[in-house]
């Protein structure tokens, strides 16, 4: 049991690299947006309105998703 994520990670490790090789051009937009959600979570957050994240995210996602727990 301890072996199997080493083992894991031995045969998914080739296809990341060619996964993130795609990505590379991509990464410094990812950084921004990743940056900019950060901001927005954080500043509802302190203005003690995070559920309304959870509010919006509900509407988005399918019902189906949600039923996952």
């Amino acid at each position: 049991g301890l072996a199997i994520p080493f083992l894991l990670s031995a045969i998914l490790v080739e296809q990341f690299f060619r996964f993130f090789t795609r990505i590379k051009s991509h990464l410094r937009k990812i950084e921004i947006i990743a940056g900019l959600i950060l901001i927005v979570v954080g500043g509802l957050m302190v203005i003690d309105q995070f559920d309304l994240l959870a509010y919006y995210l509900q509407k988005l996602l399918p019902e189906k998703l949600l039923k996952l727990g």
